[in-house]
């Protein structure tokens, strides 16, 4: 009876150091994973400083501001000229007619007063 504990008491070592091998690949995985991830995340933390730096005061925030301020700006200027080119256009037409409508008044009144 000692012997088949002794037995089993060893399958059962055998098995927990099976266990812990295991046990021991996989944090020592983990933990690779875990240094290469810090890594990464210190490689993006300078990156994203380094985007920071080139923004006016290191603020990208006003930066955006401003830019979405120049783009309204720009539209207001193209709604602008646009209105201009409309009605240069309505009064170029209206002077040519009005220039028509004279040069024929001034043709019916030639006639009129040569008869």
């Amino acid at each position: 009876m000692a012997d088949e504990l002794f037995l089993q008491t060893s399958a059962l070592s055998e098995q927990d150091s099976e266990r812990i091998a295991q046990n021991s690949g996989l944090l020592h995985t983990i933990l690779k994973k875990q240094d290469e991830t810090l890594t990464r995340v210190s490689a993006l933390e300078d990156q994203v400083t380094a985007i920071n730096t080139g923004f006016p005061a290191g603020d990208p925030e006003s930066h955006r501001r401003y830019h979405e301020t120049i783009i309204e700006d720009l539209a207001e200027r193209r709604k602008l000229r646009q209105a201009i080119q409309e009605k240069t256009i309505s009064g170029l037409v209206w002077a040519f007619l009005l220039g028509c409508g004279t040069a024929i008044w001034n043709e019916i009144v030639k006639r009129l007063a040569g008869h």
